[in-house]
Order: structure tokens, then sequence, then C-alpha cells
């Protein structure tokens, strides 16, 4: 932690996989940044939550997701598909009009590792 020349100090959130090396109460990562961050709030990371609920996700209902990260990654990665699609949700009236880019259904350890997103 120190040599990433971080300022802990100021960290008020923090995202973790829910290993025992980020959550161990003598030494985990979450303790020790509490320790110099006091108003530190710790949160179980979404897409490993999602990895978990997928991996007893039935195939049929895992199939259907993997088919609308597809269509959501056609739509955001074509700049004329995403204008588009901009364009049907305010003629629709929809709150949102973007998409964010989705690369799996499920969570591998290269896409949940520390510095990369599953959302871009």
């Amino acid at each position: 932690m120190i040599s990433s020349n971080i300022n802990w100090t100021k960290c008020v959130g923090l995202s973790t996989d829910g290993a025992r090396a980020m959550l161990g109460r003598h030494r985990g990562v979450v303790k020790r940044v509490r320790d110099v961050a006091p108003l530190l709030t710790h949160v179980h990371c979404c897409i490993h939550r999602e990895a978990l609920a997928t991996k007893r996700m039935l195939m049929d209902l895992k199939t259907v997701l993997d088919d609308a990260v597809r269509m959501v990654n056609y739509i955001k990665s074509q700049p004329l598909q995403a204008h588009l699609f901009s364009l049907l949700c305010e003629e629709m009236g929809s709150e949102h009009h973007q998409l964010l880019l989705r690369r799996s259904a499920g969570c591998r350890a290269a896409e949940c590792s520390p510095g990369s997103s599953s959302y871009v």
C-alpha cells in the first residue's frame, strides 16, 4: 500500500471481491485502509456478485444474458448505432439514452482484477 504512492487517507469507498486477503480482520486491505481512512465504506464488487449468480444460472437464462450482452456491445461499439439508439430512447421518452459497454455476462479473474473493469 505504501509503494503505490496513493494517499489512502482520502479514500471514502472501496470495492473488493470478498477474498480473505481483502477482508481479513487483522491484515486485510479493507482493515488497513480503514485504519488511515475511518470514513471508508466497503462494498462487495457488483461484478463479482453477478459472477457468483451466473455460476448457478440455468443455461437457457445464461444464453439470454449473453445475447443481451452481445446486443449492447454491438450498439455501443458502433458510433452510428449508439447515436441511433440514443435517438430511439429520446423519442420513446426514456430517462436513459446511453448503454454501458459490457465485456461478458460472467466475471473472470482478469476482468475483475485491480485496475480493470467489466464496464467501460
